[in-house]
Order: structure tokens, then C-alpha cells, then sequence
């Protein structure tokens, strides 16, 4: 009788302890996920936190650029301090003419990282495509067909600035450069890119 009293015992004392070791364990669990959701919360928060206003003097450094940029790239690198053509300027490739890009942009890559510095990824694969590049001993080259006369970004205002998180929406008061008299409502949209800095988003043919 002593015996299976004991043994009795020594099951529910079992049963007690694991239960007790369930709970605690239980608890730690919901603490850390508490603690995981937390964090992500608060990861989240530093995101939104950590990206900059846009302000003016950045939204026109950023236009003025691009527009500089574009119009230089869309000319085999026309205009680029320091950037010397070769001697041969140009190349016939099945009766047409391709004009060599100057000495900082005359590879892929070269032109893919100088792209990068102004625009999104997205914009920059666009102006990459529509190029049209050939590559001929090792070098890319491109039909030059220019866009014509455009905006005059040099000269335009800001009227407004609508900036939700990571994205901004700016809109100028910009004129034709053949004629600046008329006054045009223009949009650009800029994003904020991680580890890298605002960019232009917009389709880059408007900065021509």
C-alpha cells in the first residue's frame, strides 16, 4: 500500500514539474516573440525616420544634373569635362553610323555607374535600352539621334512638394526653351533608395 502511495506521489509530483517547465517555456516564447514583433516595429519605425525631407536646393541639383546628364548621354558623352572621343568618332555598321561614346563613359558598365548617380535603377535601364547601344571592340556606341529642343530646367520653379515616405511628387512651373514665355505644369517623382541617396524616377526624356 506504501508503496503505490508513493508511486502515486511521484507521478503527480511529475506531472507538476513538467507542467511547471511548460509554462515557463510558454512564457519565454510569447516574451520573444513580443520582443521579435517589437523590434520589427520599431525597424520599421528607424526606416521611415531615417530618410530625409527633399528639399528644394536637392530637387534642383537633382534636376539640373539630370538634365545635363541626359542630354550629354543621349550624345555619346557631349559635353562631359575631361571626356575624350577617339580619333574615329564614328563607325558604319550595315550602312549606318554609330558615334563612339567618349573615354568615362565608353563601356556599359562606365555608362551604367555615371546613370546611377542621378536616376533609379529603373530609369537607368530605360535610358540603357532605349540607346539602342552596339559594342564594337570593346567599346559601345550609339546612333546619336538626338531629342530636339525641350524644357528649360535651368530655369524652373518649384511649386510644389508632396513627399510620402520614400516617394515625392514635385511639381515645377518650367518653360520651353523656344519659347519662354509659356509656362508649363511639369511632375517628377523621386525616390528615396537605401544606403543611397534620392534619385529621379520620372521618364528621363522630360529633362530633355
Amino acid at each position: 500500500m506504501k508503496r503505490i502511495l508513493f508511486f502515486i506521489i511521484l507521478v503527480i509530483s511529475i506531472i507538476i514539474t513538467g507542467c511547471q517547465h511548460s509554462i515557463k517555456n510558454t512564457k519565454k516564447e510569447n516574451e520573444n516573440n513580443q520582443n521579435l514583433t517589437q523590434g520589427s516595429i520599431e525597424d520599421k519605425i528607424k526606416t521611415i525616420n531615417s530618410i530625409p525631407k527633399l528639399n528644394s536646393n536637392k530637387i534642383l541639383e537633382l534636376v539640373n544634373s539630370g538634365s545635363s546628364m541626359f542630354h550629354a548621354v543621349v550624345e555619346a558623352g557631349e559635353g562631359i569635362t575631361d571626356c575624350k572621343f577617339p580619333e574615329e568618332k564614328y563607325y558604319t555598321i550595315n550602312g549606318n553610323d554609330y558615334k563612339y561614346f567618349c573615354s568615362k563613359i565608353d563601356t556599359k558598365e562606365k555608362l551604367t555607374i555615371f546613370l546611377q548617380t542621378i536616376f533609379t535603377e529603373r530609369i537607368r535601364n530605360k535610358i540603357l535600352d532605349d540607346l539602342d547601344l552596339v559594342v564594337h571592340n570593346g567599346k559601345i556606341l550609339t546612333s546619336g539621334a538626338g531629342i530636339g529642343d525641350g524644357y528649360d530646367w535651368g530655369e524652373a520653379k518649384i511649386n510644389l512638394i508632396n513627399q510620402n515616405k520614400n516617394i515625392a511628387i514635385v511639381t515645377f512651373q518650367v518653360s520651353l526653351i523656344i519659347d519662354s514665355t509659356k509656362k508649363n505644369k511639369i511632375k517628377l517623382e523621386f525616390m528615396y533608395m537605401k544606403n543611397v541617396g534620392w534619385r529621379i524616377n520620372s521618364n528621363p526624356e522630360i529633362l530633355y
